[in-house]
């Protein structure tokens, strides 16, 4: 099996990170809308964290934002990546977060 490296670092937190794969969006639409995207890793808020995603998963709302179904509730600057169920490997915390 190939995993794929991203946001890897030296250890030590002063290192910039590098870039990531992030599956994002385009259009509201079906699946052709999707796109993998490479993404510059981004620094955490005060209050959040960067996560290494090793496992993420699909919730039924998801897909429902994807096709447009309830895009009057949730407003979307497109390109926009979705979900929130992940797994992962904490690599970075904000100054005020208690990760």
């Amino acid at each position: 099996m190939n995993q794929h490296n991203d946001f890897q670092s030296a250890p030590g937190r002063a290192e910039p990170l590098g870039s990531g794969r992030a599956l994002r969006l385009q259009a509201y639409g079906g699946t052709e809308s999707l796109k993998v995207d490479w993404l510059s890793a981004p620094e955490p808020g005060p209050d959040q964290v960067l996560v290494q995603v090793k496992a993420a998963g699909v919730n039924g709302i998801d897909w429902k934002i994807r096709e447009g179904y309830v895009r009057d509730k949730f407003k979307l600057s497109l390109p926009a990546t979705l979900g929130i169920e992940m797994a992962g490997v904490v690599l970075r915390t904000g100054s005020t977060s208690k990760a």
